[in-house]
């Protein structure tokens, strides 16, 4: 099972292995909400004209595409926020469901504002029902489990060797199709520090299990457009 994390990059890197109606955007949700570790899904529906998308354990929203910039912008998305996009793509990699100008912007969007951007082939199931967990660490010292926070959908699961070792007790516990861990800076498919973590916080058995058996790999495709 092959995930790309942009059409350019196809060829690049092999990897293993977001539907609701919402109501309409309130006065308040107009002004910009506070920043946080947030998990973000995105899917743009092959028709064109809108976007469905979750934050966090939130309302699933489907939305017209030209609202998307505006509903971006209100996210106020910073460093320790993570995007999941739905990519639907033809044989040879095009994108099929993204206007090439929302996706320029949202790219530069991005990159500006640190988030990382991560990418899922709509073939590898329903981004809306898989549970996101992720990690933030400084931005310029990612190998230190002990400044490391560690999410699952936004929510808290604790900092550190303990909070990575609670992680992987929750997705041991909960048993999801596929496990998704993605790094608020991750540059290197093969480099990341989560093995090193896993045997400061006395779990190393039990993440090479995840890591190993049912565990997707993504790549943070933000980081690659600097």
């Amino acid at each position: 099972m092959a995930v790309q994390p942009a059409s350019f990059l196809c060829q690049l890197v092999a990897l293993v292995l977001i539907m609701g109606c919402g109501a309409n955007p309130t006065k308040q949700q107009h002004q910009p909400q506070a920043r946080s570790c947030r998990s973000v899904r995105v899917s743009f529906i092959n028709d064109g004209a809108s976007f469905v998308a979750r934050v966090n354990e939130g309302e699933i929203l489907r939305r017209s595409i030209s609202e998307f910039t505006n509903w971006t912008s209100v996210l106020n998305l910073d460093y320790g926020d993570v995007v999941l996009w739905q990519a639907q793509r033809d044989k040879s990699g095009k994108e099929l469901s993204i206007p090439d100008n929302v996706h320029t912007w949202f790219q530069n969007y991005l990159v500006s504002h640190k988030a990382s951007w991560y990418w899922l082939n709509d073939d590898n199931g329903d981004i809306f029902k898989l549970p996101i967990f992720h990690w933030k660490a400084p931005f310029e010292n990612l190998r230190s489990v002990t400044n490391a926070s560690f999410y699952i959908d936004g929510r808290a699961l604790g900092n550190g060797a303990e909070g990575f070792h609670n992680m992987v007790n929750t997705i041991l516990t909960k048993k999801p199709k596929m496990v998704l861990i993605f790094g608020s800076r991750l540059t290197e498919i093969d480099n990341d520090p989560e093995l090193g973590w896993a045997e400061q916080a006395n779990v190393l058995k039990e993440f090479e299990k995840i890591e190993f058996g049912w565990r997707g790999h993504l790549l943070d495709f933000s980081r690659l457009l600097k």
